[in-house]
């Protein structure tokens, strides 16, 4: 793509992507790109070469840098539906008057209940239909039965098996964030819950998640705030746990919810999806370790799981993750006295009342930035969710199916490189880029920056106005590069020509050392983004390692461009030793790359050729 024109008339095409196989895996070249259909939002990119300069700069350009000093008048509204202001609520829960109807059934454990209350409740929004919320709260949700077809019986509330909601969730601010919305709410009281015929409808809560609103459920996930009873119980565990880790910041933390039981390990045997356990059976210290970027690092972690940690598993977190392991019941972080007043005169015990301690731990969990969890599992999956999937990871790798099919709200972080070595190109068309992605996706949506150099105090300070999260580059391989660039056939790649450009081009290679996010979209500075897209839009058969676009035309499948890729950090960062000696290897032999030049060449080499000799 060497000409402004050509770039303007496949400004509404789309570009394909295509997979590579991971480094030591058995997967094969995609023949026909199956990240095809996926990608329809349409990058525009090229090559930064300077015949595009005045074609960009007059029609592309121009206009976001003259917009750039404002801002707020250049993001694009994300379209949600206006509020209407609500009725002032009395302290007391609003029930609803005796004649009313209950509307849904939830059922389960604690996540589905509270995606179902969000799929129902934002149905019925939509609908302008009033909404009637069953205060009951399941405490014991476990599927232990089957309906005969290979599908575990749903669980619905009783009186042996539930509380109210409302001794769970904050009713009030639920019911505020309901009529915000413009319709009215109460809450049918718990005693006519379980006596209710209702609990024998069908509990199609996967169905209402799919078909309501993503961003209304977000909003109604939002106000699922614990109560005051619940509050206090949270944060005197909470509180305790600050203790124990005095000597670290919360910050330095990671939440991590693992399932390993025996209830998981069957139900993984029934799943038909590709990433139900540990991704490539690896341990998990190892899984977490490939997570917690190097320039972040981490130093404690608050453990949820099936079981208590063995002190086996206690160690080798800390010897392999460098990590002290937190644990609610291992640290004595919660007495059971303080979570016996939810219950009354029902004698508390884990084994009946998991899900009451799965709201601590879920809410506990919440207080803590970065999350690892397996996105299989709801309760992992409404954490991403809640989260928007900012600082989260899943040690199960691949897709995330519940987000990837019934509620689409996770978002996939963009990553740029720049030095301030590069020609001044560069970053023109790197502001245009950012602009563009901010005008698609607002000022929310996570954009990195790997930076190279310090004296650049306007850019900086252009990047932090336009809410870009700056991670200030020294990169150790210099020597590397400089090397390459002597011995360098400088007709082959127009990169050889200029030592920023080209220092620029290998930063990309570090990603795996700042970014924490399982998956991230990289974007050359060349790019415009002028439609919306996250992590469901390429499938649930996302690539396991690095997925790139192809130079020119739609439907050649040959992956050729680094300039759009889509990168599993966690692969990249599990590969970065062995990736990095390679490349040294090629410097020092002085030994061409054969798939492609410089760092693209030694994606190619490395990800493929490396695994397949021949090809």
């Amino acid at each position: 793509m060497t000409m402004g024109s050509k770039l303007l008339r496949n400004w509404k095409n789309k570009t394909a992507v295509v997979e590579l196989p991971i480094h030591g895996s058995k997967g094969k070249l995609s023949g026909k790109d199956r990240h095809h259909k996926a990608l329809k939002f349409a990058l525009v990119f090229g090559k930064c070469r300077e015949v595009v300069l005045l074609f960009l700069t007059l029609f592309t350009v121009a206009p976001f840098v003259f917009l750039a000093t404002q801002p707020s008048n250049v993001i694009v509204s994300l379209g949600a539906e206006p509020y209407f202001d609500a009725p002032e609520l009395t302290e007391s829960i609003d029930f609803c008057n005796g004649d009313a109807r209950q509307t849904y059934v939830v059922c389960n454990g604690l996540s589905n209940q509270l995606l179902g209350h969000a799929g129902f409740i934002s149905s019925l929004i939509q609908s302008k239909t009033s909404v009637t919320i069953p205060d009951a709260f399941i405490f014991n949700g476990v599927q232990g039965e089957s309906n005969g077809g290979g599908v575990l019986k749903n669980v619905v509330a009783n009186k042996n098996n539930s509380i109210p909601l409302t001794s769970i969730i904050n009713g009030n601010a639920l019911l505020r964030v309901i009529r915000r919305h413009g319709v009215n709410a109460c809450f049918i009281p718990h005693d006519k819950v379980i006596s209710s015929e209702k609990q024998t409808m069908e509990c199609a809560w996967l169905q209402r998640l799919k078909d309501a609103d993503n961003d209304v459920e977000l909003d109604v996930l939002d106000a699922m705030k614990p109560s005051i009873l619940l509050s206090d119980i949270v944060e005197t565990t909470f509180s305790n746990l600050q203790d124990k880790i005095s000597n670290f910041t919360v910050s330095d933390g990671v939440c991590l919810h693992h399932r390993d039981g025996p209830d998981w390990h069957n139900h993984c045997t029934l799943w038909k999806g590709n990433n139900c356990m540990n991704v490539e059976n690896r341990a998990i210290e190892d899984l977490v370790k490939d997570r917690i970027p190097a320039a972040y690092t981490k130093k404690w972690m608050y453990y949820i799981g099936d079981e208590v940690p063995s002190e086996m598993l206690s160690d080798a977190i800390e010897n392999r993750a460098n990590l002290d392991l937190f644990h609610r019941v291992k640290d004595k972080l919660l007495e059971n006295d303080d979570v016996q007043k939810l219950l009354g005169d029902v004698k508390l015990s884990l084994e009946k009342h998991r899900d009451i301690f799965a709201a601590v731990d879920f809410f506990v969990c919440s207080h803590i930035p970065s999350f690892i969890g397996n996105s299989v599992s709801t309760f992992s999956a409404l954490q991403i969710g809640k989260r928007r999937g900012k600082n989260s990871t899943w040690y199960n790798s691949r897709s995330n199916p519940l987000l990837a099919d019934f509620m689409q709200v996770q978002e996939i972080p963009v990553v740029y490189t720049y030095t301030e070595s590069s020609k001044i190109l560069g970053k023109i068309l790197l502001k245009a880029s950012i602009i563009s992605v901010r005008r698609t996706f607002g000022m929310d949506v996570d954009i990195n920056i790997i930076y190279h150099g310090t004296e650049d105090n306007v850019f900086l300070e252009w990047l932090a106005q336009w809410n870009v999260i700056i991670h200030k580059h020294d990169p150790k391989w210099l020597p590397m590069i400089d090397a390459f660039i002597s011995n360098a056939n400088k007709q082959r790649s127009h990169l050889y020509s200029h030592r920023g450009n080209y220092i620029g081009t290998w930063q990309r290679i570090d990603i795996p050392l700042f970014i924490d996010a399982e998956y991230v979209l990289f974007l050359d500075c060349d790019t415009i983004v002028h439609a919306k897209f996250d992590l469901s839009t390429f499938g649930l058969d996302i690539t396991p390692g690095i997925a790139f676009s192809n130079e020119i035309f739609e439907d050649d499948i040959r992956p050729s461009n680094a300039g759009v890729a889509l990168f599993n950090v966690p692969k990249l960062r599990e590969t970065y030793e062995d990736f990095l000696a390679f490349i040294q290897d090629h410097a020092d032999k002085n030994v061409d790359f054969v798939l492609g030049p410089s760092d693209q060449g030694a994606y190619l080499d490395f990800y493929h050729k490396h695994k397949k000799p021949g090809i």
